[in-house]
């Protein structure tokens, strides 16, 4: 069950939910998708991977604001779904406490039931109400972080939980209150099947992402105005919808080059044919994709420990923590050539830790043990 129409899959979580549904399919296990519509088209591409797909409205509004339930919970509150499930016995991978709004229901009780944490989601809603400008953003997400506190306390011991990075799979294994039936670590599901890193040595530097969410557009104006208003080397930011506070920073500079919604392709390519990837994190909630596709496609990646912290990938990046560590470790890794060692000692550790033949594997005993 998908928070949202998981194709394209060209952001965050969205990403793990196609390409888990892709690796279940590729295993011979038939999806039946449900999945919520808002602003994305419906996709023939899913109904090419899955059994069947069903679309449901997610109701959006400013009456769900004053419920009890978090916003992003009750605007999922959708009868038709609840009545759809009931119809068969099939297992249920809830994706996000987004979509728990039935979790745990009597109903569904002889039901396998996994829910896939994508985020601590209160930690996640908290650390963008003190990242958000706007104060009724603030307050949105500060009153958000605290339902989604009180949610996840409710949430039945019936349901076991697939943790997409360590930390929050102990977080969830060891909380105080109500246990989980199991708590298992899988790692992201991504698009990639192998390192296309290409030796030798880019030209520029570049930062991806959304530039639309709050926590980004922060690490996109700390780059600019702390890091290269001073570094006279050529810096490309690229993403989705960027702010005006971004689109006016990056116009200050020659060097800087702002590149607006690229397609999958331009992205590809960009990431490919830099010198740098150049990615801090504002919180270490969740599993960064971003990262994860840099490393896979692209030469060196720059990081803080927040990008990081739990991923296991701490090997395969360069630590840069303060304005000094940027200074000394980018005009360093700008000259140099990413060699076949790094490229070799790469593909051994992402093999080892992110492959989705093997979370696929993992997913599937955590259905078979939970019989």
């Amino acid at each position: 069950m998908s928070f949202d129409i998981p194709f394209p899959p060209d952001y965050g979580g969205i990403i793990d939910v196609y390409y888990k549904i892709k690796a279940l399919n590729d295993s011979g296990i038939k999806v039946h998708l449900h999945c919520f519509e808002y602003g994305r088209a419906k996709s023939s591409e899913l109904e090419k991977i899955c059994y069947r797909v069903n679309y449901y409205k997610r109701y959006l509004g400013l009456r769900n604001f004053f419920k009890r339930d978090p916003y992003i919970i009750a605007t999922r509150h959708n009868t038709l779904l609840f009545k759809n499930l009931l119809k068969d016995s099939h297992p249920v991978i809830y994706e996000g406490i987004h979509t728990c709004i039935f979790a745990g229901r009597d109903e569904l009780k002889n039901r396998i039931q996994i829910v896939r944490m994508h985020n601590i989601e209160s930690r996640y809603y908290s650390s963008l109400s003190s990242s958000s400008i706007s104060f009724a953003d603030k307050l949105f997400f500060r009153l958000e972080a605290i339902k989604l506190a009180r949610y996840e306390k409710s949430l039945s011991n019936e349901l076991s939980v697939a943790a997409i990075n360590k930390e929050e799979t102990e977080y969830f294994k060891n909380r105080a209150y109500n246990k989980f039936r199991s708590v298992t670590h899988i790692p992201p599901f991504h698009e990639n099947s192998k390192v296309i890193s290409l030796p030798g040595r880019g030209n520029y530097v570049l930062y991806h992402g959304n530039l639309s969410v709050s926590d980004n557009e922060q690490a996109v104006l700390f780059i600019l105005n702390e890091i290269f208003s001073r570094l006279q080397i050529p810096l490309i930011i690229a993403g989705r919808n960027p702010t005006k506070r971004i689109i006016k920073a990056s116009y200050r500079f020659g060097h800087v080059r702002l590149i607006k919604n690229p397609d999958s392709l331009e992205m590809d390519n960009l990431m490919i044919n830099a010198q740098i990837n150049l990615l801090p994190a504002i919180n270490a909630n969740g599993m960064k994709l971003k990262l994860l596709n840099s490393l896979y496609r692209g030469r060196f990646c720059v990081v803080n420990d927040e990008m990081v912290k739990n991923t296991g990938l701490v090997n395969l990046c360069h630590i840069a923590n303060n304005k000094d560590d940027y200074f000394k470790i980018i005009p360093d890794l700008f000259t140099r050539d990413f060699g076949v060692d790094d490229l070799n000692y790469r593909k051994n550790e992402l093999n080892k830790k992110y492959s989705n033949l093997k979370s696929v594997r993992k997913l599937l005993e955590l259905l078979k043990h939970d019989q």
